[in-house]
C-alpha cells in the first residue's frame, strides 16, 4: 500500500511538473522558431540536413534551398534539393550519389542507399554550401567516451543559444535487429533536468536525470520508434509539448541499452555560415553611417 501511494505522489510530482512547463512553454526551455518539418526522403541525414538548410533560406539565404519558394512547407522543389530525380534513378532501393553529378544535398554528403557516414555529413553540409554559391563551416565531432572525441551537451548547448539548430546522429541496438542501428536528426531547442532515464550497466541499474532537446526526427511526431524507461522502469516515449516534440539528451556513457529504441547520441554536426551576409551588411551600415558622421563634422569643422 504504502509503494503504491509513493508511486503515485511520484506520478502526480512529474505530471505538475509537465504541466508546469507545458503551460506557457516550458520554463527553462530554450527553443529555436523558424525550423521546417520535413518527413523521411531518401535518407535521415540528408532530410534533416534539408531542414537545417530550410532554417537558414527561411533567414534570407534562400539559394540554399533554390526553386524554393517557402522552406516551411515540404513541396517537389524541397524534395528535389534534398535528394534529386538523378540521385534516386542512379541505383539500389533508395538512390546513391554514384553514376551522376551531384547536385543534391544527398549527393554530397554521399549517402548509398539511404545510408550517410557520420563525418560526410558536415562535408556534405559545406560542399552542398558551396555549390548553392555561399560559404559555411562545420565539424563534426563524436562524444568522448564513444572516441575519445570533444562533442557534448555544452557544444550543443551554445549552439542552440547562439541561434545555429544542428544535427544530431544517434544509434540504438535493436535487439529484433540484432545489430545497430543509426539516425540523424535535427535538434533545435533544450530544456535542462527533463527526464528522469534509468540505464543498465555490469554493476546495476543506474538513474540519471537528463536534459531534453527539442527534435525534428524525420518522422511524424510521437512516433512509436523512440521509448525508454524511466526510473520506475516505465517506458517512456518522446514527449510533445504545444507543438514540439522532445527526446531525452542521452549520450552514450559506457552503459548498456536494452530492446528499446533508446536512442543515444554518438555524434554532432556543427553549421555556420561564413562570411555572415547580415553581418557584413551591418558592418558596411555601421561604416557608411561613421563615414557621414566624420564628413558631417569635417564640413562644420570647415565653416566654422
Amino acid at each position: 500500500m504504502k509503494s503504491r501511494i509513493a508511486k503515485l505522489i511520484l506520478v502526480i510530482a512529474l505530471s505538475l511538473s509537465l504541466a508546469a512547463a507545458s503551460g506557457a512553454a516550458l520554463a527553462n526551455s530554450v527553443v529555436l522558431s523558424g525550423v521546417p518539418e520535413y518527413e523521411w526522403y531518401y535518407g535521415c541525414s540528408p532530410t534533416s540536413g534539408g531542414m537545417l538548410m530550410g532554417y537558414w533560406a527561411g533567414k534570407g539565404y534562400t539559394q540554399l534551398l533554390p526553386g524554393v519558394t517557402d522552406p516551411l512547407v515540404q513541396s517537389a522543389a524541397v524534395n528535389n534539393n534534398i535528394a534529386s530525380t538523378a540521385h534516386i534513378t542512379a541505383g539500389g532501393t533508395y538512390g546513391t550519389y554514384l553514376g551522376h553529378t551531384a547536385d543534391c544535398i544527398a549527393d554530397f554528403m554521399q549517402t548509398d542507399n539511404g545510408g550517410t557516414s557520420g563525418a560526410n555529413i558536415a562535408t556534405g553540409l559545406t560542399a552542398w554550401t558551396s555549390y548553392a554559391g555561399l560559404t559555411a563551416t562545420t565539424t563534426y565531432s563524436e562524444v568522448s567516451y564513444f572516441t575519445d572525441g570533444t562533442f557534448s551537451y555544452a557544444v550543443f548547448e551554445n549552439e542552440i543559444n547562439t541561434g545555429r539548430p544542428m544535427l544530431l546522429n544517434l544509434a540504438t541496438y535493436l535487439i529484433s535487429y540484432g545489430k545497430w542501428v543509426g539516425h540523424t536528426v535535427l535538434a533545435y531547442g533544450y530544456e535542462d533536468d527533463m527526464f528522469q532515464i534509468r540505464l543498465s550497466s555490469s554493476t546495476g541499474y543506474v538513474y540519471l536525470t537528463v536534459a531534453g532537446f527539442a527534435v525534428m526526427d524525420t518522422w511524424v511526431n510521437g512516433t512509436g520508434q523512440t521509448s525508454w524507461y524511466d526510473w520506475e522502469g516505465d517506458i517512456v516515449t518522446a514527449l510533445l509539448i504545444d507543438g514540439v516534440e522532445w527526446w531525452p539528451y542521452v549520450d552514450l556513457s559506457g552503459y548498456s541499452y536494452g530492446s528499446l529504441y533508446d536512442w543515444q547520441i554518438i555524434s554532432g554536426v556543427t553549421y555556420q555560415l561564413v562570411p555572415l551576409p547580415s553581418t557584413l551588411v551591418l558592418l558596411g551600415s555601421g561604416l557608411l553611417i561613421l563615414l557621414r558622421l566624420q564628413r558631417k563634422k569635417s564640413s562644420e569643422f570647415i565653416k566654422n
